[in-house]
């Protein structure tokens, strides 16, 4: 086996051409490869970090929601347990804490936690009540934006910031792997669901919801 790698080797040093077109070639397939393995995993192997998430569903209507929507599918969509919704994207101004910066939330409904069966790192995560109206301003911050901003202080449960001049305490920070189906946010705040108010509060365009006993997809 010597005797042929010594061979192999005076081969490729008399074709130095044809030596780093190889190896640069098999480097980038081992780097793809790597890479697509590494996707598939995230997304199709890789257990989401909630509970039962094979009980989970994600559901996009395919237009706008309200609030007085949630309230709607809620009562009459009898195959899930729970029901939630997301309305991400939103860009706010953070104050309150070091220089002012722009941060992305999610504003969602107060039972999102209970539906996702996940547990913070930090402190304990807003409930239904949270949701409701004249209830305090609440923030639960996601780890990588608790490590970049607050230098991974784990003071910081019970503190206050402001965003847009609003201040909210910060009740949790959740663990370094969780997410909401992909959705790339800073932190979460509760929006308000009212049953009594008229008109359509936010606008929302994901619903989260658990399968109810029995019930499959």
């Amino acid at each position: 086996m010597l005797h042929d790698v010594r061979l192999a080797a005076r081969a490729l040093r008399r074709a130095p051409a044809f030596t780093l077109t190889t190896v640069l070639t098999l480097a980038i397939a081992a780097g793809a490869n790597a890479a697509v393995f590494a996707i598939v995993y995230g997304i199709l192997m890789k257990p989401l970090p909630f509970r039962e998430p094979a009980r989970l569903v994600a559901i996009w209507p395919g237009h706008f929601q309200s609030n007085m929507d949630l309230l709607l599918v809620r009562e009459r969509a009898k195959a899930f347990s729970h029901i939630a919704a997301v309305a991400p994207g939103w860009t706010m101004s953070l104050t309150g804490s070091g220089d002012p910066t722009r941060v992305t939330v999610a504003k969602v409904s107060g039972n999102l936690f209970d539906t996702l069966g996940t547990q913070p790192l930090l402190g304990r995560a807003f409930s239904e009540s949270a949701a409701l109206p004249g209830a305090p301003g609440m923030i639960v911050l996601t780890h990588d934006f608790w490590t970049k901003r607050f230098g991974a202080d784990r003071g910081i449960v019970g503190r206050t910031i402001k965003l847009d001049g609003d201040p909210l305490e910060v009740v949790a920070v959740m663990p370094r792997d969780f997410e909401v189906f992909g959705l790339k946010t800073d932190a979460f705040t509760p929006f308000t669901v009212d049953a009594a108010a008229w008109y359509h509060q936010l606008a929302f365009s994901l619903y989260v919801a658990r399968l109810a006993p029995g019930r499959s997809v």
